[in-house]
Parts: C-alpha cells; sequence; structure tokens
C-alpha cells in the first residue's frame, strides 16, 4: 500500500480542533489525527491515517533543532508554540510504540477571573500571603493550569 503525503499543516489541524472546542490534539502513527472533547478523543474522519514516517514528519514540522536534538536524546521533549490567529499549545513530543507521537494542550489566551472558575473566597485570600506554599492538584484536564493562572493574574 502507497503512502499517502501529507496534505495538511498544524495551523490546519489547530482551527479544527477550536473550532470543535476541543482541550487537546492527538498526533499518533495508525490513526488519523485526533481530538479530545468533552473528555472523548474524536478522530478526525477528514484527515488520513498518520503512519509512522507521517507523523515524524508532521510533529517535526513544529520543532526547532534544539527540541529535535533533545526529542532524540531523551525520546521525549515538551515546549509550546503559537499558531498566529488561533492561539498557543503546550506540546509533549513522545515515542509511542517507537513512533514518535505527540500531544498538544490548547492553552487560552484570556485568564478567566476566579469568580468565573468558582473558587471560593479563601483562594483570594492565599493569593494575597507573601509566604508559604500552595499545591494545586488534580488529574489531567482538571483545571489545574487554569487555577494557577488565574491566581497569578489576581
Amino acid at each position: 500500500m502507497e503512502q499517502e503525503k501529507l496534505s495538511f499543516t498544524i495551523d490546519e489541524i489547530a482551527k479544527v480542533a477550536i473550532e470543535r472546542d476541543a482541550t487537546d490534539i492527538h498526533i499518533t502513527a495508525g490513526a488519523p489525527p485526533t481530538v479530545r472533547v468533552d473528555g472523548k478523543i474524536v478522530y478526525l474522519a477528514d484527515y488520513p491515517v498518520m503512519y509512522p514516517k507521517d507523523t515524524q514528519k508532521f510533529i517535526y514540522s513544529i520543532m526547532n533543532e534544539k527540541q529535535k536534538r533533545a526529542f532524540e536524546e531523551k525520546n521525549e521533549v515538551d515546549f509550546s508554540i503559537g499558531i498566529k490567529g488561533l492561539g498557543r499549545f503546550r506540546v509533549n513530543v513522545y515515542r509511542q510504540r517507537g513512533s514518535v507521537a505527540a500531544a498538544l494542550r490548547r492553552i487560552p489566551y484570556e485568564i478567566k477571573p476566579m469568580e468565573e472558575l468558582g473558587l471560593i473566597p479563601s483562594v483570594k485570600e492565599l493569593c494575597r500571603k507573601s509566604m508559604g506554599l500552595v499545591l494545586v492538584t488534580g488529574p489531567t484536564g482538571s483545571g489545574k493550569t487554569t487555577t494557577l493562572a488565574s491566581m497569578i493574574d489576581y
């Protein structure tokens, strides 16, 4: 079976993800690009299944030389990218079953105020403290980064 040439870019996939209000984009060999919507994985059926060479080419296209070297040394690298007019994404590149794969988490431009997040008033009191340790914990996608951004912005 002949390998299809990739006819899409990260910008296009990011646009689709944002239109669907996805929190994540997943790029893995053996599947078309996928997005996470309301906690569920959704295959982007309008796009072809990606082969290992496709995922490497696609993912390497968003990495600079330093990031590529770090990935090749450690088989994992984290960084962020900005896509003009669309937003920022936190990127984790890793190896899955010997192939290059990536998970991109959407980072909103605007920081939501604590009231909009439904944080209790004592959180504001914590933000006013000049010393101490605050731990924000929870599973992936539970809002840790969003909460911390709101606290810092306060």
